[in-house]
């Protein structure tokens, strides 16, 4: 994506490459469909020929549409997918997650992206609903790992919730905080009073509705 990025943003010029907002918003829906239609998984060659294309002329003409290539994610894309920070989904996930300025669920305190992004370490991510405490509740790990289950999470707030029930660890929230932490991080109002199976149901639609919007720009 990088490669394609740089047909269009190369330059000599000091300050940069101008562009308008209706070219950003092509970039930004150019981004998106890239990473949830895995458009660099397979055939690199005719992707980047064919986007390399597509680059120049929206230099041209900022109403070129630039990723009028094929992109459909299904309504099951963040329950059947498992969190796994080395593949393309994940990423994808995380970067959708990232671009809502998440805040880490008990200190309130907004996710230092910069380092975290850069490290990758799941140490900065947290189970909503806690692994060990699925456990006892008898989920398996293919229920327990999927997408919809995560979020961003400071380590110190992660060691703090642990192995909690969420209507225990929301104790430790500060109420006027919880409804803004929830909406950036797509969850439902009512998270911490839902069954697991509700939550993921609720969870799953919100972060689809989104990925939809990004994917229509």
């Amino acid at each position: 994506m990088i490669v394609s990025l740089v047909k269009y943003f190369g330059t000599k010029k000091a300050n940069g490459k101008l562009y308008t907002e209706k070219q950003r918003q092509q970039l930004v829906k150019w981004f998106w469909r890239s990473c949830f239609s895995r458009r660099y998984s397979s055939g690199v060659n005719s992707a980047h020929q064919a986007d390399l294309v597509a680059m120049k002329k929206l230099c041209e003409d900022e109403n070129y549409d630039i990723s009028a290539f094929k992109c459909e994610i299904a309504p099951s894309f963040f329950v059947d997918n498992q969190f796994n920070v080395n593949t393309v989904n994940t990423k994808t996930f995380i970067a959708m997650l990232a671009s809502n300025t998440p805040r880490s669920f008990i200190s309130g305190a907004e996710v230092d992206l910069s380092s975290t992004l850069k490290q990758s370490s799941t140490k900065e991510f947290h189970h909503i609903f806690p692994d060990k405490y699925l456990q006892r509740c008898g989920k398996v790990r293919k229920d327990i790992y999927s997408l919809a289950n995560f979020c961003f999470l400071n380590n110190a707030d992660n060691q703090k919730i642990k192995d909690k029930a969420p209507d225990e660890y929301v104790k430790m929230m500060d109420k006027a905080s919880i409804p803004s932490i929830l909406a950036l991080a797509y969850c439902p109002d009512n998270t911490f009073s839902l069954s697991y199976e509700k939550f993921i149901e609720l969870r799953s639609k919100l972060l689809f509705e989104r990925a939809n919007e990004l994917i229509t720009g």
